[in-house]
C-alpha cells in the first residue's frame, strides 16, 4: 500500500504543473517546451542509474532523493519563469521522477505474488493516473480562487508526506538482499527447456 501512496503523493504536482505551467509560461515569454523536454531527458538519462542504485543502497534513500529534488524543482517553478529557469526546474522534476519508480516498483514485486502481480502493477499505473487527474482536473475548480502558488505548495506538502510515508515504510528501508545466480541444474546429459 505504501508504494501505491507514495505514487499518488507524488506525482499529483505533476497534475498542476502540465494543466496550468503552459500558460504561466507563456504569459512570461518562457519557452515551456523546454521544461517538458528537459524532463524527460533528464528521466531517460536517470533510469538506469536508479536501477543500478536500486541494487545496491535501500530504496527509501532513493525515493527521499527523488521527492527532495522534485519539491526543489517545484519551488523553482514558484519563481517568475525564464526560460532557462524552467530548463533547471524540468532537470530535477525529472532527475527525482526516475529515482522513486525503480525502487517503489522493485517493492511492488516484493510484496506482490506470481498471482496478484498483475493486479499491484495496475493499481501502480492507476495511482499514476489517478494523481495526474487530481492535479489537473481536481484542482481546476480551486486554480481561478486559490491561484497556481498556493496550489504548487500544496503538491509540496504532498510531497512531504510522500516522504513521511517512505520513511514510515519499512520495507523500502531494507537493504537489497543480492542473490547469487543459480547453477543450472544438471541432468545426465539431458538439456531441460522451460523448467
Amino acid at each position: 500500500m505504501a508504494p501505491l501512496a507514495i505514487v499518488t503523493l507524488f506525482v499529483v504536482h505533476w497534475g498542476v504543473i502540465t494543466a496550468y505551467l503552459p500558460q504561466r509560461a507563456d504569459a512570461a515569454g518562457a519557452d515551456i517546451g523546454l521544461f517538458f523536454a528537459a524532463d524527460g531527458v533528464f528521466v531517460l538519462l536517470t533510469r538506469v542509474p536508479s536501477g543500478w542504485l536500486s541494487d545496491r543502497v535501500p530504496g527509501v534513500w532513493q525515493v527521499l532523493a527523488g521527492i527532495a529534488l522534485t519539491a526543489f524543482g517545484v519551488l523553482l517553478v514558484l519563481l517568475p519563469p525564464t526560460t532557462l529557469l524552467l530548463v533547471a526546474a524540468g532537470a530535477l522534476t525529472g532527475i527525482g521522477a526516475a529515482l522513486i519508480v525503480v525502487p517503489l516498483m522493485l517493492a511492488l514485486t516484493e510484496r506482490s505474488t506470481d498471482a496478484d502481480r498483475g493486479s499491484a502493477f495496475a493499481l501502480f499505473s492507476a495511482s499514476f493516473a489517478a494523481a495526474i487527474a487530481l492535479g489537473s482536473i481536481g484542482t481546476a475548480p480551486l486554480i481561478g480562487w486559490l491561484g497556481f502558488e498556493v496550489l504548487l505548495v500544496a503538491t509540496i506538502a504532498a510531497l512531504i508526506l510522500a516522504a513521511i510515508v517512505a520513511l514510515a515504510d519499512r520495507g523500502l528501508g531494507a537493504r537489497p538482499v543480492r542473490k547469487a545466480a543459480q547453477a543450472a541444474p544438471e541432468s545426465a546429459g539431458t538439456t531441460q527447456i522451460g523448467s
